[in-house]
């Protein structure tokens, strides 16, 4: 086994030497070493299925326990110089009332972060289930160092959606410096402001989902604008992300809380703008995106190289996406006054395309997929918007 191999394999991510950042608590060794201090020890809650049980199990004990002890000690686990005395006096230690014990290891044993994490929540079944999310992202990604790429905190919020968990989403995402849970991709944040959506939409434009919907989407684009965790990542150190606007002022994404507030004002206010947000928000939306440009010319060609938009030349990606937005545009152009509800139709024009000409093919290859199952709610037969989309 290589040493290069080895040191990487410990260091188990960038914070590696900087292991105790978060509130100390006691740490005693009971073996030959001395007293140190620690982050507060990773538990998970019992599971619905042994199988769940026995995942996290093996991911606390292999992944994050280890990240507790010293890096010399932690090397020690995984060096056969140090098998035979480690079988015989294995590294003992109390962390935060609960004595753990530390044998010899091999580091072809350990487990696969990604998989692990990814199999963890495919196995999630239950809102209890859960309840062990953030726990896991802290354990892995904070504690032992661990980064997870954004496809597997997409998988967190499509789990979310099934399980009705939002919520949980949203104080895992409240905390990035413990959870790592940063909205910090475009495609990441197009994800997130979906799945919120959507939840309005399948309830039937429900006035409390709206309303949840809403407070939902204002405290993403505050989190964007204001948290400096949650900015766009550099995908490479000699290159800079290039998108067309800050994450918290991108069309797409402030169209996301015009959308609601249209919603609310045709269902609950017989079409009227009664505290402006419409209009307010449908002159912000209008003053940012250029009036020739359609919804993927918002973004400059370089963003889709190497900005992180490339999913939205996806299909199905795009045909979502697109739907929500033109349902943006569309509903607020019949609450605003008329000049204003021109510029919306002049976009939505240029946006409906998207819709139109992908929705059959989406229809015949992914009949069962969210986007698929979300566009009758926005334009079928006795939606806000029947019989103005034809695809």
């Amino acid at each position: 086994m290589s040493a290069a191999f080895s040191a990487n394999a410990l260091r188990g991510g960038s914070r590696a030497l900087t292991l105790f950042r978060t509130r100390p608590v006691q740490r005693r060794f009971l073996s030959s070493t001395q007293f140190r201090q620690a982050s507060k020890i990773i538990h998970f809650t019992k599971c619905s299925s042994p199988e769940l049980d026995e995942t996290l199990k093996t991911i606390r004990e292999q992944l994050i326990l280890p990240e507790y002890l010293p890096l010399e000690q932690r090397k020690k686990l995984y060096n056969r110089r140090y098998k035979d005395a480690l079988e015989r006096d294995p590294i003992t230690v109390e962390i935060d009332g609960e004595v753990v014990q530390f044998g010899p290891r091999n580091l072809l044993d350990l487990p696969n972060t990604k998989k692990s994490v990814s199999k963890a929540l495919s196995l999630m079944e239950t809102k209890a289930d859960f309840a062990n999310l953030r726990p896991l992202l802290e354990g892995v990604c904070e504690q032992a160092g661990r980064a997870l790429p954004t496809v597997l905190f997409e998988k967190i919020i499509r789990k979310a959606v099934v399980l009705d968990c939002f919520n949980t989403v949203m104080d895992c995402i409240k905390a990035p410096k413990k959870t790592h849970f940063r909205l910090n991709s475009h495609a990441l944040v197009a994800c997130m402001l979906y799945f919120i959506q959507r939840q309005a939409i399948m309830s039937g434009w429900d006035e409390a989902e709206i309303e949840r919907a809403t407070k939902r989407i204002q405290v993403i684009l505050d989190l964007l604008e204001s948290d400096p965790e949650h900015q766009v990542k550099q995908y490479k150190a000699q290159e800079r992300v290039t998108l067309g606007f800050p994450l918290y002022r991108d069309p797409m994404f402030l169209a996301a809380r015009l959308h609601m507030q249209s919603a609310f004002a045709l269902k609950y206010g017989d079409g009227k703008d009664k505290n402006g947000l419409v209009a307010k928000y449908a002159r912000q939306l209008v003053g940012l995106w250029p009036e020739k440009h359609g919804l993927l010319k918002l973004q400059p060609k370089a963003a889709y190289t190497h900005g992180g938009v490339r999913y939205l030349e996806n299909r199905l990606q795009q045909f979502g996406h697109a739907s929500l937005v033109l349902s943006s545009l569309r509903l607020a152009a019949k609450v605003v006054e008329p000049e204003l509800s021109a510029q919306l139709k002049a976009r939505a024009d240029l946006v409906e395309p998207l819709v139109t000409e992908n929705f059959p093919k989406v229809e015949l290859q992914h009949s069962g997929s969210w986007y698929a199952e979300t566009y009758p709610k926005l334009f079928g037969p006795g939606s806000l918007l029947d019989g103005t989309v034809k695809a």
